[in-house]
């Protein structure tokens, strides 16, 4: 008897077996799943996403607040002109208010991103499978962008 693991981050539901396979989804799918490619995020309707995502950021399971950071993060940097304020509004509690220094640390990065889109800009062609990897991309453009900022 085969075991049916099913993934769920900001209300998007995929299952182990169809994604080990690589079953490709439909170009007009707007579903986004767990460790999608950055390309994924651009054609998100955000209309739909956007509270279940609000939902998985203030989740009590830490580990489903940083995906959700991630994605929301990923959605601004492929989506720069989105306007999603109930998003932008949980990333800022979170950044001021989050459970632990990670979270909040994550937060600011994310809240970087929905405050100054263009700087992140080069990363809208990278695919990260991590939120640490996202992040730390993240995080170094916007090293990058401060101190070419001072020069």
């Amino acid at each position: 008897m085969k075991a049916l693991l099913v993934v769920m981050v900001a209300g998007t539901i995929v299952t182990a077996e169809a994604w080990a396979h690589g079953s490709e989804v439909p170009g007009n799918d707007t579903i986004l799943r767990t460790c999608s490619p950055v390309a994924r995020y651009k054609a998100l309707n955000v209309t739909r996403y956007q509270p279940a995502c609000v939902i998985s950021l203030r989740h009590p399971i830490e580990g489903i607040v940083e995906c959700a950071l991630r994605d929301a993060t990923l959605l601004k940097i492929a989506q720069p002109d989105v306007e999603v304020p109930d998003i932008k509004d949980e990333i800022d509690r979170l950044a001021a208010e989050g459970e632990s220094p990670v979270i909040r640390y994550k937060a600011s990065l994310a809240r970087q991103v929905y405050e100054n889109p263009k700087w992140f800009a080069p990363l809208a062609q990278a695919d990260f499978f991590t939120a640490e990897e996202a992040f730390a991309a993240v995080a170094h453009q916007l090293e990058r962008t401060l101190l070419a900022a001072r020069q």
